[in-house]
């Protein structure tokens, strides 16, 4: 994800100067995590510059405790002569700026595979629409015409019965609701259908005519 991030933004070998590495739970009365710690250090050193091709230094790897055991063992093993929390703190303060202000959102294999699944589900979608886009064009046509039958042929105190209010806001808080009611994308979908199946075939040729006439009458710059 680093590596991804900072490529992105053109950061992608400076910004392994400003990693570290820390191994927790290494306390001082413990002594497993002491075993080839050296080794260890150096694999996942090496191990991270295999993995990642932007990397081309050693990101360093410390240890950090500070669990205690109270009191303290009848054997006290010898305490680990590098501070881990003191090197941190030298590495945090001594770090140089890093710009992250072209950092583009990380794209890891969830999100990946949701844009194959909305994908998946927009064609379900569309071919549901293209199937049912008659009885839902139906249905909004009898809504269309029962909400003019109310504004426009009916006497005004009628119209407030059927709670023909002023304004445009009734109308279509009825067509959300219908949208609602139906399903917002099968209404969308099945609207997108008919739209490019039956209408722009036959006025995408007088809708180019008057582009074009469009752009001819307008004046060209000296």
């Amino acid at each position: 994800m680093i590596g991804e991030k900072f490529e992105k933004a053109g950061e992608g070998s400076s910004c392994w100067r400003h990693v570290i590495v820390g191994y927790s739970k290494c306390n001082e009365h413990e002594t497993s995590w002491r075993s080839g710690l050296a080794g260890k250090k150096a694999a996942l050193q090496a191990e991270i510059r295999k993995k990642v091709e932007s990397c081309d230094v050693d990101v360093p790897v410390i240890a950090l405790g500070g669990g205690t055991i109270e009191p303290a063992p009848p054997v006290a093993t010898e305490p680990d002569t590098s501070d881990g929390y003191e090197a941190l703190w030298r590495f945090v303060e001594e770090a140089p700026t890093l710009d992250t202000s072209k950092l583009q959102p990380f794209e890891g294999p969830d999100v990946k595979w949701q844009k194959i699944i909305d994908a998946k589900d927009e064609a379900e979608f569309r071919a549901k629409a293209a199937m049912i886009w008659v009885a839902v064009m139906f249905k909004l046509c009898l809504l269309l015409v029962a909400m003019f039958w109310r504004a426009y042929l009916l006497p005004t105190f009628l119209g407030y019965m059927l709670l023909n209010l002023p304004g445009v806001y009734d109308e279509v808080l009825i067509l959300v609701l219908f949208a609602k009611w139906l399903g917002p994308k099968e209404v969308l979908y099945s609207a997108q259908h008919f739209l490019h199946q039956y209408v722009l075939p036959h006025t995408k040729p007088y809708t180019d005519q008057i582009a074009e006439k469009l752009g001819q009458a307008k004046p060209k710059a000296d």
